[in-house]
């Protein structure tokens, strides 16, 4: 609950790449309940605002790989976020990838995989398979990351 708060509260680079990086500490395991709990204390929100406010290679990185994490999530936590912050997070995700493939960008190769991951994660829910394919770009996407 505390690591949720630094990211909300976080100001500057330093401080907001700190909690950032607290954040990947703690929410690095595969306990479905935790990840759970940590979904409904507002990690994935505070992460994709986050995420929506940086341009930092280091910061996306780090907050790639732990929304990551928290989406490791059982299926009906996945359900949740996909609908809570799905309709910015997916945007911005596609966004990103793009970014990774077509700049120089520091650690483009984790946070590609990061972002493909959370995709991954989405799918797995049967229910979210169709609004998931719904967004512009996404299609584009996944034949780019099959012939990659």
């Amino acid at each position: 609950k505390s690591v949720i708060e630094d990211l909300r509260k976080a100001v500057g680079h330093d401080r907001k790449l700190a909690a950032i990086r607290g954040a990947c500490k703690e929410f690095d395991h595969w306990d479905e309940q935790r990840h759970a709990a940590e979904y409904h204390y507002g990690a994935a929100s505070a992460l994709s605002l986050a995420l929506s406010m940086t341009d930092d290679d280091d910061e996306i990185h780090s907050i790639c790989a732990a929304t990551e994490m928290i989406f490791r999530a059982g299926n009906e936590t996945v359900y949740k976020g996909f609908h809570d912050v799905g309709a910015a997070l997916v945007p911005l995700l596609l966004r990103l990838l793009e970014r990774c493939e077509g700049e120089k960008m520091r650690n483009a190769d984790v946070s590609i995989m990061n972002i493909t991951k959370i995709f991954l994660y989405f799918s797995r829910v049967p229910s979210l398979r169709v609004p998931l394919s719904r967004h512009q770009g996404m299609l584009d996407m996944l034949v780019r990351v099959a012939i990659a």
